[in-house]
């Protein structure tokens, strides 16, 4: 596993327990696999600055208390990542 992928998948884990919804936790953790953040990040290598940067946007807001702007930013964050993945 890359150090982006490393970062990336304990960024996402750390906001779903951050929601403080254990359902929630436990969903995702049966969904999440390993294999697909190197995947993600293999195809996006070029990306990855931008992740970056989006991450920090989000964790920003976060910080700040501004709920509503971190949704904003990860929706298109997200649409934006799923735009660029091979079909």
């Amino acid at each position: 596993m890359t150090r982006y992928s490393r970062h990336a998948l304990n960024f996402h884990r750390s906001i779903v327990v951050q929601s403080g919804n254990h359902l929630f936790l436990e969903v995702w953790e049966n969904v999440q696999t390993r294999a697909r953040l190197p995947f993600v990040a293999q195809h996006l290598s070029a990306e990855l600055s931008s992740c970056a940067a989006d991450h920090d946007a989000i964790l920003a807001a976060l910080e700040k208390g501004e709920g509503a702007l971190a949704g904003r930013l990860l929706r298109a964050f997200m649409e934006s990542l799923l735009a660029k993945l091979p079909r």
